[in-house]
């Protein structure tokens, strides 16, 4: 920023009104169902996307502390976290064994896992 000439100002807040937000987000959240739907559905999407990204050293989702930021977004409860992965099935490919045949749905719940953060 310096060598830009870009000028730095150090702010310093009043700590007298300085108030925490997770009450109130909290109390928002149960007030409106739709409203907390949405917040476990960030949550559950952010914690996928982390799940997602190749470089493990950067977006390393078990160094999360997701109770903790599900508390911060106003959660009073942690939502399931559940991730879907490619067929568990030897041979590979998501492929019915013969035409005509679909995986139940017990075969999809098993190739579900559930991720431990």
């Amino acid at each position: 920023m310096q060598e830009r000439r870009i000028p730095l100002k150090k702010t310093l807040m009043n700590k007298t009104k300085l108030a925490p937000v997770e009450a109130k987000v909290s109390q928002l959240l149960t007030q409106d169902p739709a409203l907390k739907h949405l917040a476990q559905k960030a949550l559950v999407s952010y914690l996928r996307s982390l799940h997602l990204q190749r470089n493990k050293d950067v977006f390393d989702v078990k160094a999360v502390n997701a109770q903790a930021l599900a508390e911060s977004w106003g959660l009073a409860t942690m939502p399931r976290i559940r991730f879907t992965t490619g067929s568990t099935k030897p041979g590979g490919g998501n492929r019915p064994e013969a035409a005509g045949e679909s995986d139940s749905e017990e075969e999809e719940e098993e190739q579900e896992q559930e991720v431990s953060i």
